[in-house]
């Protein structure tokens, strides 16, 4: 119920949950399976569209980062796309990394102002096929999206049909893969819903983007993992073997201060590490190492990995100068050929 009104249709649990900004709404659900009743009070507040920005990165070069395809991305879009090529844009780097998708719409608005006018995505169900086609007719510049594994739905369509066109690359790690169109198909009363897959997503090349995604035609990692958090249960020395000595060479290796394997044997080339990574503190080595060089050692270790540069960025703005230096694309990474083939 909403507000004490009972609903069985989701679409009028859905209106009846809007109303004006900042007022109070009691949501009630049952659970028919178990009889489990559940209350939740919330407070309604307005969806604004993600801001879409573009960032001048110098020689006609420009950057926008997408959040989420949701209501009016796709016009605010195009209206900086409009702006950039007024300023004289020649390339884009379009960042769709961590983006879960959204509105099926709003990613072809957005697919339409990059590629030339033509099928944008194919869904594709047991019965019907329906292609999607923009309305746009755009004159294209060299666009680098960026994915990653949290790259999805709307996301994979626009990094599809860039591609497809041959507008632009993909660069970073393989999409997610969520290629799909559900639908909320009501069951009766006290049975609730359930969700259908009725289509599937494909690129303008008929390429599936359900399960697999899609490779990046440059394949390079977005973050820099630090190893995992060092925990003090004892204090360790030359001679002491174990898993405690192996997280302590991998940090030491993280830190650049350990050359080769990890084995869990603090032996005089750990120690070797350790004392220089002390001395880089301004510490001196105690012939130890106790909870107060682990805490050094874990703040050295997420330091690093929160200033590192942001290799994939850097990766594409390098692809796309060659682009439009060479008026060729960088070769592909064996992962993106073999996908290929």
């Amino acid at each position: 119920s909403v507000d004490g009104v009972e609903y069985t249709d989701v679409n009028d649990v859905a209106n009846a949950l809007r109303g004006p900004e900042g007022t109070g709404v009691v949501l009630v659900v049952t659970r028919p399976s178990t009889g489990e009743i559940l209350n939740f009070v919330l407070s309604r507040q307005r969806i604004t569209p993600s801001a879409v920005e573009a960032e001048e990165l110098g020689d006609g070069v420009f950057y926008i980062d997408i959040d989420q395809f949701d209501n009016g991305v796709g016009m605010t879009f195009g209206a900086e796309i409009a702006r950039i090529k007024g300023l004289g844009a020649k390339g884009l780097i379009l960042d769709l990394r961590d983006n879960p998708g959204g509105l099926l719409d709003a990613g072809v608005e957005v697919a339409q102002h990059l590629v030339p006018k033509g099928p944008i995505v194919e869904l594709q169900g047991k019965i019907q096929r329906q292609i999607v086609t923009g309305s746009i007719d755009t004159e294209p510049i060299p666009v680098v999206v960026l994915v990653n594994e949290r790259s999805a739905s709307a996301s994979e369509i626009v990094a599809g049909a860039v591609r497809d066109y041959g507008v632009g690359i993909l660069v970073g790690k393989r999409t997610y893969g969520k290629g799909s169109i559900q639908q909320v198909i009501p069951l009766g009363e006290e049975l609730g819903a359930i969700r259908l897959t009725i289509a599937d997503y494909y690129t303008p090349s008929g390429t599936a983007i359900s399960d697999a995604g899609l490779a990046p035609d440059i394949e390079i990692g977005d973050e820099v993992v630090p190893p995992r958090r060092l925990e003090y249960k004892a204090a360790v020395r030359s001679g002491t073997i174990g898993l405690d000595v192996l997280a302590l060479q991998e940090t030491l290796i993280f830190l650049g201060h350990y050359g080769g394997q990890a084995d869990g044997i603090f032996g005089p080339r750990t120690e070797q590490a350790v004392r220089a990574f002390l001395a880089g503190q301004g510490r001196a080595y105690a012939g130890y190492v106790g909870a107060e060089e682990i805490e050094l050692l874990n703040e050295a270790a997420q330091a690093k990995a929160s200033n590192a540069s942001d290799t994939a960025y850097l990766r594409a703005l390098e692809a796309l100068k060659e682009r439009l230096e060479t008026g060729e694309w960088p070769p592909a990474s064996r992962g993106a050929q073999e996908a290929a083939s």
